[in-house]
Parts: C-alpha cells; sequence; structure tokens
C-alpha cells in the first residue's frame, strides 16, 4: 500500500499526508471539501489531484452468501463491485486482477482461490466456489 502512494502522490503533499495521518479512505470518506484537503496538506493545488489520486487506488466491495449443501459441503457466493475510477495510464489498457480466496482462518487452510479479472467498463463480479 506504502508503494502505491509513493508512486501516485506528489512528494510533498505524501509528507503532509503522513504527517496529518490522512488516509486515502479518510480522504475519500470523511472530507467533503477538496479546499479543506488542500488545507491539510498545505498545498491547495495538490488538492484535486490527490482526490483523483484517492479514487484510481484499486479497492473492492464484497456481498458474500453462504449455502449449505451437505454437513461438509458449503458453497460461497461472492460478489466483487469495483470501488475505483477506471485511468488507462494508472491501471493500464487490460483488466485489473484482484486474487480471491476462501480461507479458514481458525486451521490456516485456504479451500479455494480464484483470479477475478475487472475490465475496463469495471462489471461487478460474481464467483461461485464449493
Amino acid at each position: 500500500n506504502q508503494n502505491v502512494r509513493r508512486q501516485r502522490f506528489p512528494e510533498d503533499a505524501l509528507r503532509q499526508l503522513e504527517a496529518q495521518r490522512l488516509s486515502p479512505d479518510r480522504i475519500l470518506n470523511d472530507i467533503d471539501d477538496v479546499a479543506e484537503i488542500g488545507a491539510l496538506v498545505r498545498n491547495s493545488r495538490a488538492a484535486p489531484f490527490l482526490v483523483r489520486a484517492c479514487r484510481s487506488l484499486p479497492a473492492v466491495t464484497l456481498e458474500c452468501s453462504l449455502k449449505p449443501i451437505t454437513r461438509s459441503v458449503l458453497r460461497v457466493s461472492l460478489t466483487l463491485t469495483p470501488l475505483y475510477d477506471w485511468a488507462a495510464r494508472v491501471h493500464g489498457l487490460g483488466p485489473e486482477p484482484w486474487w480471491v480466496w476462501v480461507e479458514d482462518a481458525a486451521e490456516e487452510r485456504i479451500h479455494h482461490c480464484e483470479l477475478a479479472l475487472f475490465p475496463v467498463d469495471r462489471r461487478r463480479k460474481t464467483l461461485d466456489a464449493i
């Protein structure tokens, strides 16, 4: 996550973000005004760029439904919805890859893994695992 930030944010604004402990989530969800972001990072010209950069950071929401098939088999249906703005110069011209795995955290065992590819049009993806 730190590497992605270092590639996308201006260095002076990044230092201010780190000093203020501003995460991309906080910039997008908690601060409504671009001018307020500019004041927080002490760079009003960089504020619109910071908002665009935060919106282009890849993120997805995950909805899950579980359905028992037998006593020992469970169907897991996942719906992934992308939450980022596509930018060809940031994400490239191909699809954005996401690895999804179903794991048992108590036993530290991965039961299923699958690669989900989000094309440029960013349609939501539904994955089924049994």
